[in-house]
């Protein structure tokens, strides 16, 4: 019964370590600005909406975060210990998905090690026409990353009547907590031990 137990529980983790599915929490879920880390801190050009709108769990807030012509406006939560994450979803604003054309994601870790930059994807930028759309990216991480916070740094220059500078338009920002596990080599080489001293003892 045991042996046989033994075996289940490594065949699942096993399975565990080469899924590495994102199946924690929100690491930067309530987080919100402050002196001290944890904290939300952000660029000082103009801002629409509140910082806090980006980690409060509602999606129809939205926080617009404006640079100029040569300055990019960047917003950056830090949860200080360095968290295995497993997945990032960006959800723009309604409507506006044109505003986060190359805007760039990072992972950092706790002695500011940048471990992780992804762009958004602006083949899948659409006209900015209001039309109630909200556009999500979704960033998968195959392996977790140990990381202690997210910076988001705005890339998109619009030009028109009324904007000609740099923007940030985000809802909400979700860091999504991943399983470190052991590689599966690793993984099968402890369930090798565990056997062989299993059979040792029944000898």
């Amino acid at each position: 019964m045991r042996l046989v137990s033994i075996i289940t529980i490594a065949s699942v983790l096993l399975l565990a370590g080469a899924a590495q599915a994102a199946v924690g929490e929100n690491i930067v879920a309530g987080i919100t600005t402050g002196a001290a880390a944890p904290n939300i801190t952000y660029g000082v050009w103009t801002q629409n909406g509140n910082p806090n709108n980006l980690t409060d769990g509602n999606l129809t807030n939205s926080y617009d975060h404006w640079g100029d012509a040569n300055t990019a406006p960047w917003w950056k939560i830090d949860w200080v210990d360095d968290t295995p994450v497993s997945q990032i979803k960006i959800y723009g604003r309604t409507g506006y998905a044109a505003r986060m054309i190359n805007a760039t994601v990072m992972l950092f870790d706790s002695t500011d090690t940048m471990l992780l930059q992804e762009v958004i994807d602006s083949s899948e930028i659409v006209n900015e026409d209001h039309s109630g759309v909200r556009p999500t990216w979704t960033f998968d991480l195959a392996t977790p990353i140990l990381a202690s916070s997210i910076y988001l740094d705005g890339k998109s220059y619009l030009t028109g009547a009324s904007i000609d500078r740099n923007v940030l338009a985000i809802s909400e920002v979700q860091v999504i907590e991943g399983i470190l596990l052991p590689e599966p080599a690793t993984m099968s080489l402890l369930v090798l031990g565990g056997l062989t001293a299993l059979i040792r003892r029944k000898k």
